[in-house]
């Protein structure tokens, strides 16, 4: 049976019936005019990055990126006796293979700046060391949210029993951070002790006292 090609010119008029779309092929934009029905999302296959020209998805429809920043921090030289806060001797780890990722802390006074607002975990660890019993020695995080005002966030305690000589102890603690604004979410470090303990540190080596900071997200 010989086709016929029905358009305009042969008077077409009304509306066709449903034509099943695994039938049509070679439908370009040349062959459209008006407006298609609104896809529906579940339908969609094959769709990535190749496919997407422009726009914007909101970051809370997909799963984010790596570790974008992290990096560790020590006391260079010990403390001896209570500091609060600790303003000098800080130096980001600079020694056997050490790598960081991304923009570091910023320090000045032993106030520490972050590079970008976002979620922040902050583990900090001390060794402390005495020749007496000293019955509380304590390595605090302290944070603030008004560049002004600061709060005990975590603390590291250690216990010196002062029965075997010269003797060390060391402590740990964490705490995560929400950062909304660089300019007043800071934090510093306090060191207290009840018999002028020493708060060891060394600048070659991570045994002492100090810090390791990881952004695990935007805020």
């Amino acid at each position: 049976m010989a086709q016929i090609k029905l358009n305009a010119t042969y008077g077409l008029t009304g509306n066709l019936p449903a034509v099943n779309g695994s039938a049509v092929t070679n439908l370009t934009s040349g062959n459209l005019s008006g407006n298609l029905p609104a896809l529906n999302g579940a339908a969609l296959t094959a769709l990535n990055a190749s496919n997407v020209a422009s726009g914007t998805l909101n970051t809370s429809r997909y799963v984010q990126g790596g570790i974008s920043m992290a990096n560790s921090w020590r006391l260079s030289s010990a403390l001896s006796g209570s500091s609060s806060p600790i303003t000098a001797n800080w130096e980001e780890i600079d020694t056997d293979g050490y790598g960081d990722i991304g923009t570091s802390m910023s320090n000045s006074s032993g106030v520490f700046s972050f590079p970008s607002t976002g979620i922040y975990m902050i583990h900090i660890f001390c060794n402390v060391g005495h020749n007496a019993e000293s019955t509380y020695n304590i390595f605090a995080l302290n944070t603030t949210t008004d560049n002004s005002n600061y709060g005990g966030a975590a603390q590291a305690r250690v216990y010196i029993s002062g029965g075997d000589g010269d003797e060390t102890q060391s402590g740990y603690s964490n705490f995560i951070f929400d950062v909304t604004n660089t300019s007043t979410h800071k934090i510093r470090f306090d060191f207290s002790t009840q018999n002028s303990a020493t708060l060891r540190s060394d600048t070659n080596n991570q045994i002492g006292t100090g810090f390791t900071i990881i952004r695990l997200g935007d805020t």
